[in-house]
């Protein structure tokens, strides 16, 4: 994703973070190619407060922390170990690489940070690798100096893979049939490289630069020579013969060093020639040339190389506590997020809630002025209700006395007299009265209850016999039926 951020950048930051230089260009990317519009260097001898604030000033006048920014270390503070591992599977590559990371330096694993990337196939179903590792501390010091600059830096490439995209950026023009031979001199060390099939198959730092040459050339150019004719040595033998070596390309300060191609040319039996880096690029108005005197000395292969490609870098060097800190700032981020989505949805709900509180309560308000304006009505329709009632009950005749002694009269066996008939609260009616027997009280309460409709529940209250007469005195109640 990062990668393909870059490829699509119109304006890239490129920094070198050297361990005396600070190498901070700015590129844009339009129809015509690639043009620097920014070029910035800083020397320095301690990372001091006031080094910091100088270059943190020039970063912010120079607006170089407005694009994204693509970062190197310089060849000679990176460890590089060629390997060949028994496997294609990039899985298990990775688990290889691991394994034998802690195996390549004498330090511990929690001291480096490594990487790698493939260089091709190997000998029966193997694949070469080129291992990448660098100290904690140097990572650290190089993160932290770009990042107090007001540079936002992902991650860290080496100045070798810069070098092996300018190569491919000319390659058309200058490569060989056999390898080449990248000679990067910079101001106090110089970087080789060997290239096979546009793929980078080894690389070396060679502590001979600029600054030596120019002064004391003649014993310089000689320890040089000497250098370049060993790390092709140790390439031939630790590649066993993996392909020839017919060109040799000279870049960054080299093209200050009159005569430096042809005797590396001549010593090495090798087609020679010193290449001006920033051939394939333009420089914005205003801006020193790199033959510049400011320039001198210096080389800007690595930074340029990474600026026409910046996609294409394999490397990725990030400290663990760099990681640890942006992993933290990472989930910091995320649950702030988090936080205010929950408060937002809060609010809203909360919203809501009293929006629908509000139209409950007015619908409350509202049914309670109804229920006021109805109520009056509603005990004047009881009140109707009840006069009615009173009037159909004094309409009713069949309640009436006459039609209740006459219904008594029907129902009542001959040999049973009342002596009382009183009508009780609730529509009761009581009967009191005398028979000759118990058996003719009982049939009087059925009768009451089976042969007329008026009386369908009858309670005996009271049956017994009268010493002075012998007959049955009884008290009936009977709930008279209701229309």
């Amino acid at each position: 994703m990062r990668n393909r951020q870059l490829e699509s950048a119109k304006c890239v930051t490129i920094a070198e973070a050297g361990s005396d230089r600070i190498k901070l260009i700015q590129v844009t990317r339009d129809s015509a190619g690639i043009c620097v519009t920014r070029l910035f260097v800083k020397k320095f001898d301690t990372v001091d407060d006031e080094f910091m604030r100088s270059l943190s000033a020039e970063v912010r006048k120079l607006r170089l922390g407005n694009a994204p920014v693509v970062a190197c270390l310089p060849r000679q503070v990176v460890n590089v170990r060629l390997l060949e591992v028994p496997s294609a599977d990039p899985d298990e590559i990775a688990g290889m690489v691991e394994l034998q990371v802690g195996k390549q330096t004498p330090y511990s694993r929690d001291e480096i940070v490594a990487d790698y990337r493939t260089i091709g196939a190997g000998r029966d179903g193997h694949t070469r690798i080129m291992l990448i590792m660098v100290q904690q501390g140097i990572m650290r010091q190089r993160f932290r100096i770009l990042e107090e600059a007001g540079l936002d830096v992902e991650s860290m490439s080496v100045s070798s893979e810069g070098m092996l995209n300018w190569y491919r950026s000319i390659r058309s023009e200058k490569a060989g049939k056999g390898g080449t031979v990248l000679l990067d001199v910079d101001a106090g060390c110089s970087d080789l490289s060997i290239i096979v099939k546009g793929q980078l198959v080894f690389t070396k730092s060679i502590l001979v630069g600029a600054s030596q040459l120019l002064e004391e050339p003649d014993k310089w150019r000689e320890k040089l020579a000497r250098e370049v004719e060993n790390s092709i040595e140790m390439y031939r033998g630790e590649a066993g013969g993996y392909a020839s070596l017919d060109t040799i390309l000279l870049s960054g300060a080299s093209q200050g060093i009159e005569g430096l191609d042809v005797d590396l040319g001549n010593r090495l039996k090798l087609e020679a020639q010193s290449v001006d880096c920033m051939q394939k690029v333009r420089l914005a108005e205003g801006l020193p040339g790199m033959r510049d005197k400011i320039f001198r000395g210096l080389s800007f292969t690595p930074v340029i190389g990474m600026a026409m490609d910046p996609g294409s870098l394999e490397f990725a060097l990030v400290p663990e506590s760099v990681k640890m800190r942006r992993d933290l700032e990472t989930k910091a981020r995320r649950l702030t997020a988090m936080g205010i989505g929950v408060l937002a949805v809060g609010m809203l709900l909360s919203v809501l809630t009293i929006i629908l509180m509000h139209q409950k309560l007015g619908v409350v308000i509202d049914l309670r002025s109804r229920l006021k304006e109805t109520e009056s009505k509603v005990a004047e329709v009881n009140r109707m209700s009840q006069t009615v009632e009173t009037i159909m009950e004094r309409l009713d005749s069949s309640r009436a006395p006459v039609n209740v002694l006459l219904e008594l009269c029907k129902v009542t066996p001959p040999l049973v007299m009342y002596d009382s008939i009183v009508f009780e609260n609730e529509g009761v009616l009581v009967l009191k009265g005398r028979a000759h027997s118990f058996p003719d009280v009982d049939m009087l309460r059925v009768k009451l209850e089976t042969s007329s409709a008026m009386f369908p529940n009858v309670v005996s209250r009271l049956q017994r016999i009268d010493p002075r007469t012998g007959q049955v005195e009884f008290e009936l109640a009977c709930l008279a039926a209701k229309e």
